[in-house]
């Protein structure tokens, strides 16, 4: 995994590189492998960009913080963010990663936000975040060494997590849980 920060703020490189080998994106990118369309050529392990912040108007409610596409994740901090908020945001867009290099049709077919909402939150918790039901993006509170002592629970956590395979499906009716893959 190649980190860019872009930023001037402090990171958290060795967790997030850890976590991500935690789910299998930490070497080659299994999509990076078949290559098919030219699109990761010489970048063929994810991207992580840290941007020195948010692309948004001052003032707008819904900003951007992250975004995952193509072996990239994207994170647009605020003066204000945490690296704890970092993190948490960070496990979210992991999540797109692991299901688009995983599973790409349900990636490309499905409504996966409120799978990885779910997942980022009991990731954060595992890892020894903590943080109050209505916090703002600076109350996000996560000791490095501590996420780094509990990294096996977390792979174990990802394990189990991934297996289930339950993702939202768009339906013409109704949304609804499915379990295949």
């Amino acid at each position: 995994m190649r980190i860019r920060n872009y930023s001037h703020r402090v990171i958290l490189a060795i967790l997030w590189k850890t976590l991500a080998k935690g789910v299998g994106l930490g070497n080659v990118l299994p999509l990076a492998v078949a290559d098919e369309y030219g699109i990761y050529k010489e970048r063929r392990s994810l991207q992580l960009i840290v941007h020195r912040r948010r692309p948004a108007e001052h003032g707008d409610i819904e900003e951007t913080v992250g975004s995952y596409s193509l072996g990239r994740i994207h994170l647009f901090p605020c003066q204000r963010c945490s690296t704890g908020f970092l993190t948490f945001v960070f496990l979210h867009e992991l999540c797109h990663a692991w299901i688009h290099q995983f599973h790409e049709r349900i990636y490309e077919d499905s409504e996966t936000c409120g799978f990885c909402d779910k997942f980022a939150d009991r990731a954060f918790r595992i890892l020894g975040g903590s943080v109050s039901p209505h916090a703002s993006c600076g109350e996000f509170v996560l000791n490095e060494r501590r996420a780094l002592t509990a990294a096996d629970k977390f792979s174990d956590y990802a394990r189990t997590r991934f297996e289930s395979r339950k993702f939202e499906r768009p339906n013409k009716t109704a949304q609804h849980a499915v379990s295949r893959i």
